[in-house]
């Protein structure tokens, strides 16, 4: 999907992220926020600075022919043509801390006497 019309739906931190990412991908990409974008002004100014687009509007419906992506229609029922739509999924690390382990090995050390 190199060089085609690419959109990421996703908001914040996550958002700013895979935008920078995926903007190695394309040279035509827009950030869809689906509602009010919770960028900082710093991450916006350099989305902006990269030619990254940024669209607050919230989104009604993805249109797809035989699964693939037509275009977006938003609430406002204007419409967005692409071909490309990420989606990234929200993640959480977890790992445990130092006292978690000896916590561990104190509640193992326990039950085995």
């Amino acid at each position: 999907m190199r060089n085609e019309i690419t959109g990421i739906l996703s908001n914040g931190e996550q958002a700013y992220d895979f935008s920078q990412l995926i903007s190695n991908w394309t040279k035509e990409l827009t950030l869809f926020t689906n509602g009010a974008s919770t960028l900082t002004p710093v991450q916006a100014t350099s989305l902006s600075r990269h030619k990254i687009n940024i669209v607050e509007k919230e989104i009604k419906r993805l249109i797809h022919t035989g699964g693939y992506l037509d275009k977006i229609i938003f609430k406002d029922c204007s419409e967005f043509f692409i071909k490309v739509l990420y989606a990234p999924a929200p993640f959480e690390q977890y790992c445990l801390t130092l006292m978690d382990v000896e916590l561990v090995r104190k509640t193992m050390f326990t039950l085995a006497l």
